[in-house]
């Protein structure tokens, strides 16, 4: 398997220069596409785009935010995103909040990251108002919408735009440093306290050009992208790289209506995670159950492998002819990211010509590390190391070093300092690389298994066994301590069944089926890593906004 080039994108050093670049470069090509609540089409080109970062950062400047921090508060929207271009454009600092979270916790994040000034959504207006008028250091709070007396996006760009007509060329003039800081990111926080994860505009600049330069993204190309810009895959890959390539992004606020936007927009790459997979793989097979084709698509993947070795793999006519149509009509990539995503649903989509592209990546590298390309995959891999990143295997923990690796921990020097290790960022995630170079992960350190006798089990791993059961719908494996000695303990395993598939049925009864399919699963799994414990749970999974299960939060 021989590698190819990386494809050619435009490097930017700073944000001003990369708004300026795409703006001249991609004119009055479309930018970005937005859907209102009536599926009402409002489409911005990129000399719009710039237009607009230009009058808004104008604007920020006369109201002193420059090398302040400022916290934006509110769903995936064009106005957030020229928000955070603007910010940035300044040399100010941007601090994305997660509007998951309650009230409280959003309060102790604007605290913690010493943000001046909030810009917010309708729903955390008075939220916003609150904070302001009880912690002094909140200067300013700007609404994304207009409706409120506070000084709103559209007046303020109006405003900047007005002053840069009457002669006003700072934005033309502006100069900022690469390697300040940029953006301070929260974590997940799956498996610890949420972290404030401090990114430079070179950090997330060079990630945002190598990920284009390891998967190619025609110009003109149609993305649609619904992730949260909350976390650096969603604004960093999903965005800012999509940008970079002159491609056409359509941006999606509400989960409510991620389908319905995805369908009318008529994508042919979609960005994704993998709990989203998971919804598009159901609806996939119940197309095909409705076709009466289940058993030949069943009958085919079985001997997929086979007749891939031999080179006649070729899509059988059956299934040429299901009209997959949740995603458009046009729907030919998905790159997926975030979490881990079960094989089986890559062998799916592939089968009906759509190609699932799964690579990985961490907040504190900006975020991506590695990723499969076009013409150049394998199959459970994450794919190769991006350009501008060094990858090793150390002690089975992934290390990297480069580029888009953090400046460190906001206020941490301690955390910071033990996240390195001679120069190289410890990720915490365990894994291999192959003699070709692809890199595999096979678990978080953090939730090993560990059994007295020495040996240690990814709990990843048998989570993808028990997932391959159809009553399933959710679960988590973990380590039990039996009792009987201490530190003696077995493998358990917490299931949120599927509620459509177990409808009608005891709890005794969903039970008792699961405990027969993990019995069949065990007889191919050595003693250590036998499923001891079966338990069911009530509801889904606690999850972060990247939809990853927190396993010390259930």
């Amino acid at each position: 398997m021989k590698n190819y080039p990386f494809y050619q994108v435009d490097y930017y050093d700073t944000v001003i220069d990369f708004v300026r670049g795409i703006g001249k470069k991609y004119s009055e090509s479309p930018a970005i596409t937005v859907y209102d609540k009536n599926g009402e089409k409002q489409t911005y080109t990129y000399s719009m785009l710039k237009a607009d970062v230009a009058g808004l950062s104008v604007a920020l400047l006369s109201m002193g935010l420059c090398g302040k921090h400022v916290a934006i508060i509110g769903e995936n929207s064009y106005e957030w995103l020229v928000t955070f271009l603007a910010v940035a454009s300044i040399g100010s600092v941007v601090v994305p909040i997660d509007i998951d979270q309650s009230d409280d916790v959003i309060e102790q994040m604007v605290l913690k990251s010493d943000a001046s000034a909030l810009v917010f959504s309708a729903d955390f207006s008075l939220l916003c108002q609150e904070l302001k008028e009880e912690y002094p250091q909140i200067e300013h709070i700007i609404s994304l919408e207009n409706d409120f007396p506070c000084p709103n996006f559209s007046r303020l760009v109006a405003k900047g735009t007005e002053e840069i007509a009457k002669g006003n060329d700072i934005f033309t003039t502006i100069q900022t440093n690469s390697k300040a800081l940029c953006i301070i990111f929260f974590t997940s926080g799956t498996t610890s306290t949420s972290k404030m994860v401090m990114l430079s505009q070179k950090n997330i600049l060079i990630n945002t050009s190598s990920a284009p330069a390891s998967v190619f993204i025609d110009q003109g190309e149609k993305v649609f992208t619904g992730l949260p810009f909350n976390h650096s895959y969603g604004l960093v890959n999903s965005v800012l790289s999509m940008l970079v390539t002159g491609s056409w992004l359509c941006i999606n606020g509400n989960t409510k209506t991620l389908f319905r936007d995805m369908a009318l927009f008529e994508p042919e790459t979609f960005i994704t995670v993998p709990i989203v997979l998971n919804i598009m793989n159901e609806k996939l097979w119940q197309i095909i159950d409705e076709a009466g084709k289940t058993k030949a698509m069943e009958r085919y993947l079985k001997k997929k492998s086979f007749l891939t070795k031999l080179g006649r793999a070729s899509q059988p006519s059956f299934l040429k002819d299901i009209n997959f149509t949740l995603a458009g009509h046009n729907l030919k990539k998905i790159v997926s990211g975030g979490a881990f995503l079960n094989n089986n649903i890559i062998e799916n989509f592939n089968a009906i010509g759509i190609q699932i592209i799964q690579g990985y990546g961490i907040t504190e590298c900006s975020p991506l590390v590695s990723v499969n390309r076009n013409e150049l995959s394998k199959f459970g891999s994450i794919g190769l190391p991006v350009s501008y990143c060094q990858v090793k295997i150390e002690n089975d923990e992934i290390l990297v070093k480069g580029d888009n690796v953090m400046l460190g921990y906001y206020k941490e020097p301690k955390l910071t300092e033990e996240a390195f290790e001679d120069g190289w960022f410890k990720t915490g995630d365990m894994g291999y690389i192959d003699k070709e170079g692809f890199l595999f992960i096979t678990g978080r350190i953090k939730d090993l298994v560990v059994f007295n006798t020495g040996k240690k089990v990814s709990p990843e791993e048998i989570e993808e066994y028990v997932l391959g059961i159809p009553w399933v719908k959710e679960c988590m494996v973990y380590g039990s301590e039996t009792g009987q000695q201490k530190g003696d303990t077995v493998i358990a395993v917490l299931v949120y069944p599927d509620p459509e598939k177990t409808e009608g049925l005891s709890d005794y009864q969903v039970l008792s089926q699961i405990k027969r399919d993990i019995e069949i699963i065990n007889r191919n799994l050595p003693t250590y890593k036998k499923i001891n414990q079966v338990k069911l749970k009530k509801s889904e999974f606690a999850k972060t906004s990247t939809h990853k299960i927190k396993r010390y939060n259930q």
